[in-house]
């Protein structure tokens, strides 16, 4: 699988629960703000290329899979927290 380029990945389950919260509220001042935040703070990362993953985990009922990423480089083997419609095959 892949996950798209400019997703954000994050290391957190909850921080992306959080992130889908405020996106599907569709306050897009407060997503702005989350988003610089958590990146700012290394709590997320957003690739800008489309990264090859193995996924480890879906839950279907919230919308996100747990993945490891497999596309070689300092993040290999990393494990991530990405929105379902984040992935693609």
């Amino acid at each position: 699988m892949h996950v798209k380029a400019n997703s954000i990945w994050f290391d957190e389950a909850a921080k992306l629960t959080r992130w889908q919260r405020l996106k599907k509220r569709g306050d897009a001042a407060a997503l702005a703000a989350y988003e610089k935040k958590t990146l700012g703070e290394r709590d997320a990362f957003q690739f800008i290329a489309q990264l090859t993953v193995k996924v480890l985990r879906y839950d279907r009922a919230k919308n996100q899979v747990e993945v490891q990423m497999t596309t070689p480089g300092r993040f290999q083997d990393t494990t991530w927290a990405v929105d379902a419609s984040a992935l693609e095959p």
